[in-house]
């Protein structure tokens, strides 16, 4: 099935399942099972709602706005990007902090967001009106510490002028040269606030509960506080407004990544960087071959870094600097970096074989991680029908 195909058939067929979305997602998106069901989840429902909307102006509901929270580097805008590419719908990332509120300077309007997500819709307002907008390094809006700064006056500020764009109403936004307007009704765009939230911990909690929860919670007593999960109280005390937080009823984790998972978006993802520098390479019939011992090395030094997944191909790019260098002027070669060359990074120890034929040195079990690798992008090429999306 081609692209238009798959996003047309997610938008208005069967496919806008959040089942559906998730298998896709699975193909990109390692690990991170909890958040992945709750975004498929937050964007199929905002797409019936879409479809809801387009055949009936007059129905009414809520978006099912999110907020990810986790580390930096654990995929929550990739995961992200790759629910706004299958959906179909647009989708603009601002950061939080750079919003400015009515009225100030140095910064960015919230109409001028919205604007943005107009564009991104090829100037259809209907597309905009269903459209999703991101706030990153939301968690930098939150007001800890003493509250009568001047800082903490300004983010909740922002914080303010955000209820009011949550919680949908019509806005006429300006393009940049002030010459186009459009008035853009929020009610319906799905907002989505990522953050790191770095020291949001469950405190005690000394409410006094009734019912099925007292239940689970005697039951949980013994605990620890990393067990238990985050009460809206928890979010207040970090900072953020109770209204704002009111308008945002999903809330999901992204976890730090494994050494395993690093591993499986190296040698399983379609977004593997190995497999897009085989790609590059395999444009003038060259090839790339690391040994497992080289991978494993690349991998191990990646999930140390503490930067996340995008380490990865930080780490493959500063040890390919001279297979890079020396592609452009090479045809149907082999190039095989092995723990040697890894090393040291000297030319003497690349070696490279005549031909892009690796039948001297697929089925060894020293490069059976890069034959992985192979496989799974013949196995892609032989899929596609127009190209990547």
């Amino acid at each position: 099935m081609s692209s238009k195909d798959l996003c047309a058939n997610i938008i208005y067929g069967p496919g806008a399942s959040a089942s559906a979305l998730k298998r896709e997602v699975d193909r990109y998106v390692i690990g991170q099972e909890e958040a992945k069901i709750t975004l498929c989840t937050a964007v199929a429902m905002h797409l019936q709602r879409y479809r809801m909307r387009l055949a009936d102006p007059n129905s009414v509901g809520t978006a099912p706005n999110v907020i990810v929270y986790g580390p930096s580097g654990s995929g929550k805008t990739a995961l992200l990007r790759h629910l706004a590419r299958l959906s179909g719908l647009p989708m603009t990332i601002e950061s939080a902090p750079s919003i400015i509120p009515s009225g100030g300077k140095n910064g960015k309007l919230i109409t001028e967001v919205l604007y943005d997500l107009y564009l991104k819709a090829d100037e259809n307002l209907p597309r905009t009106e269903g459209g999703i907008i991101v706030l990153d390094e939301f968690d930098k809006l939150a007001v800890r510490g003493d509250q009568s700064t001047h800082c903490a006056q300004y983010m909740y500020c922002i914080q303010n002028d955000l209820l009011t764009f949550v919680e949908g109403q019509r806005f006429k936004c300006y393009s940049e040269d002030g010459t186009k307007s459009v008035v853009i009704d929020t009610s319906a765009i799905l907002f989505v606030a990522l953050g790191a939230f770095e020291g949001l911990t469950p405190k005690e909690s000394s409410e006094r509960h009734v019912g099925f929860s007292s239940d689970l919670c005697a039951a949980g007593e013994g605990g620890a506080a990393s067990d238990r999960k985050l009460q809206l109280s928890d979010w207040i005390d970090y900072g953020l407004k109770r209204e704002l937080l009111g308008r945002m009823p999903l809330r999901c984790r992204i976890n730090a990544l494994t050494e395993d998972e690093y591993r499986r978006i190296l040698l399983d993802s379609e977004n593997s960087p190995l497999l897009e520098l085989e790609r590059f390479f395999r444009y003038r019939n060259n090839s790339l071959l690391l040994s497992n011992q080289v991978i494993d090395a690349v991998i191990r030094k990646a999930s140390l870094s503490g930067i996340g997944a995008r380490a990865l191909k930080s780490f493959l790019y500063e040890l390919l600097q001279l297979p890079l260098f020396l592609h452009g002027d090479r045809i149907n070669t082999t190039f095989v970096v092995d723990e040697t060359f890894y090393q040291t990074k000297k030319a003497e120890d690349l070696k490279l074989y005549a031909g892009s034929d690796r039948s001297k040195l697929t089925g060894k079990k020293s490069f059976s991680y890069c034959d992985r690798v192979l496989k799974k992008m013949q196995k892609k090429d032989a899929e596609m029908v127009d190209g990547p999306f």
